[in-house]
């Protein structure tokens, strides 16, 4: 279990509908699951579930309608500045075949909207999905979920994916040659059943990255989402000046101290 303090359970079940609704699992119009089904869900009580939905109201992310339930009105927006790091595919592959694979499932099923959209299949096509639970060194580490569009996904094996990165599979057996991989991080609070597969509790943090990968022609084909370990991963970056000499600041002075 993660050594850190947890944050109060209708805090948990707050950020957990939160990323919902920024995820476009909850849209804007879409009226939530019922209490009780929350409560069952989370296994908590009425007040708690109340408590988590209220915050959300009070944010106006939420509407309550007597009689007919919560509904969503207000879209959740991550904004972010980014920091662009540029490195190579190489190391990322590195850093994937150092992991051993615990689990995997292979299904197929709707995709998110975002996913389906990346990967510019109509509404409603489905996708292979591959979700693997990884370790490093015997610590749990990661759960990673893979989307594929059903060309490359229908030829997978379970078997073959505790032994060789999709990354490999792609290259040497599917024949698509990976010419860049776009990622982004950014700090979550673990769903229940992430929570579940790490070892660690509903609500803590973890650490959570999307990747797509482009091949040659410039087509995205596999959408990558893991939660990292926030207590056993961390990310290091290595920033190298390429300009000797002045910056060349293009702060403004505010006038402020």
């Amino acid at each position: 279990m993660a050594d850190h303090p947890a944050a109060p359970l209708h805090y948990r079940i707050f950020r957990a509908l939160q990323e919902r609704i920024a995820d476009q699992a909850y849209k804007v119009g879409d009226r939530l699951p019922p209490e009780e089904a929350l409560c069952r869900e989370f296994g908590v009580s009425r007040i708690t579930v109340r408590r988590a939905i209220g915050r959300l109201v009070e944010l106006g992310q939420v509407t309550r309608t007597r009689g007919s339930g919560s509904f969503v009105t207000a879209p959740v927006k991550r904004v972010a500045t980014p920091l662009v790091v540029t490195g190579t595919l190489e190391s990322l592959f590195t850093q994937i075949e150092s992991t051993t694979v615990k689990s995997v499932e292979l299904t197929q099923e709707i995709p998110p909207e975002r996913v389906a959209r990346v990967l510019g299949l109509p509404a409603g096509d489905p996708v292979v999905r591959v979700r693997r639970v990884r370790a490093f060194k015997g610590q749990l580490l990661a759960v990673t979920i893979n989307y594929l569009p059903r060309e490359i996904g229908a030829r997978l094996r379970e078997s073959e994916l505790y032994r060789l990165p999709l990354v490999q599979l792609f290259e040497e057996r599917f024949g698509r040659r990976i010419a860049s991989a776009d990622q982004t991080i950014e700090a979550r609070a673990a769903e229940a059943d992430v929570a579940e597969a790490l070892g660690i509790r509903f609500g803590d943090p973890v650490l959570h990255t999307e990747r797509v990968l482009t091949d040659t022609a410039g087509r995205p084909f596999e959408v990558m989402r893991s939660y990292y370990r926030s207590d056993v991963y961390q990310i290091r970056v290595q920033l190298v000046r390429r300009r000797q000499g002045a910056f060349g600041w293009q702060f403004r002075d505010t006038g402020r101290a």
